[in-house]
């Protein structure tokens, strides 16, 4: 079974899911196509996150915890920093 599908609407072909995740996804002249499953997913969600045009949808996640690109993220660059340079594991 396919977790994966993609809304041919709003794909604008750019490529990037098949870049970036060649296992899953395939790009054969502008026309991309998915087969993600236990075979070659590993849930990671990158795809989901790095689609532009939110075209993407993965039916072991919930797309609630993927918020639109460019969505504004409500830190201070101080926040910000002190996040970033936090230990972390």
């Amino acid at each position: 079974m396919n977790w994966v599908t993609i809304n041919q609407d709003l794909c604008n072909a750019c490529g990037l899911c098949a870049r970036r995740c060649p296992r899953c996804y395939t790009n054969n002249d502008g026309v991309i196509s998915v087969q993600a499953d236990e075979e070659c997913c590993n849930l990671c969600g990158h795809c989901v996150a790095l689609c532009k045009t939110s075209a993407i949808t993965h039916s072991r996640m919930n797309m609630d915890n993927f918020p639109p690109v460019g969505a504004p993220v409500g830190l201070e660059a101080d926040e910000f920093i002190r996040l970033v340079r936090q230990r972390r594991s």
